[in-house]
């Protein structure tokens, strides 16, 4: 099982810029996966615990989780169904597919940083409000579009302004 958080941060969305060997290159273009952050849960942790461990690992500080009034779950055959198999998930979806390290359901919790965010296990940290997300799930943009359109990078490491950003794993899914 894994765990991912929707993170609000001053009425935006904090996003998870992929590490570099995540990224891939099409006929000379660079593709960067950007989403929620998160990651599987370990051996004797509970979904919270892992999440809170993913917090401080990618983004240097905990989470405070909102509680959820249900969840909508996406099924690995892409229907939809209504649970409350976690509960502050506001969204699950299973993964079954190649390239995860886990198997089964993953809950996405909404939460809210509890400190400064850094990107620290991550190259970067893309902060934007629901529109550009939008924006950038129906269609990728590249980083220099996103910024000009009101996007903010917390670079740890260059991120660079021609790739072009679509998103990946829970987000892509949201």
């Amino acid at each position: 099982t894994g765990v991912s958080a929707f993170l609000e941060w001053d009425n935006r969305l904090l996003l998870e810029v992929q590490k570099p060997h995540k990224w891939t290159t099409q006929k000379g273009q660079t593709h960067i996966g950007c989403g929620f952050i998160g990651g599987a849960v370990e051996p004797g942790e509970s979904v919270l615990e892992a999440l809170q461990r993913e917090a401080h690992e990618e983004i240097g500080c905990g989470l405070e989780v909102a509680e959820a009034s249900g969840t909508t779950r996406l099924c690995a055959d892409q229907s939809i169904i209504n649970t409350a198999l976690f509960d502050s998930a506001v969204f699950e979806w299973e993964a079954r597919a190649a390239g995860y390290n886990f198997d089964g359901r993953v809950p996405v919790l909404s939460a809210t940083p509890l400190a400064r965010r850094t990107p620290i296990d991550l190259p970067a940290l893309l902060v934007v409000d629901l529109d550009l997300f939008s924006q950038i799930g129906a269609r990728s943009l590249t980083v220099r579009a996103a910024q000009a359109q009101g996007a903010a990078m917390i670079e740890r490491t260059a991120i660079p302004p021609t790739g072009l950003l679509y998103l990946a794993n829970s987000a892509q899914r949201f």
